[in-house]
């Protein structure tokens, strides 16, 4: 192999390490906070946050909207879509974004929770289970993912 074949194979491997890790790096806070338990001020959006913030959280939304129709696969922008959406607490908004990162990154570890919450949250309690108990089945060392199935599974409703 030639040494400009090592290096472009090096630089590829490095680009994708770092977008990996970029992604990891923006989807992690997204996750812990699901792994919390919520609080008062969570069941409403504007006890949570000022009118400026939620301004500048639907500016967020409609540029990577627009992003989107120009690139319906880019990652960062399904990410900050999904992630803004989260924020303003309208988790049907957050669901296909989510469903297309998961489609796309399907040995992501850090997206399939986040999908099982936010269909919890949108009412699909069994989808939401059904993708956790598959999350749980592929990554059975992630002792928080086993605890919030066995909460679901425990807790009363569809």
């Amino acid at each position: 192999m030639s040494s400009t074949s090592k290096s472009n194979l090096l630089q590829r491997i490095l680009i994708i390490a770092s977008g990996l890790v970029f992604l990891g790096l923006m989807v992690i806070p997204l996750l812990q906070s699901f792994w919390k338990k919520p609080n008062p001020t969570a069941a409403n959006p504007a006890a949570g946050q000022n009118p400026e913030e939620q301004k500048q959280l639907l500016a967020l939304a409609q540029g990577y909207e627009q992003v989107l129709k120009r690139e319906p696969n880019n990652l960062t922008a399904l990410q900050g879509l999904a992630g803004a959406n989260i924020k303003l607490r309208n988790f049907e908004g957050a669901l296909p974004p989510l469903e297309k990162l998961n489609q796309l990154s399907p040995n992501n570890p850090q997206i399939m929770p986040y999908l099982a919450e936010i269909r919890v949250q949108t009412g699909d309690k069994s989808g939401g289970i059904a993708l956790l108990e598959a999350f749980v089945k592929k990554y059975p060392d992630i002792p928080e993912a086993q605890k919030r199935l066995k909460e679901l599974k425990q807790s009363p409703g569809k």
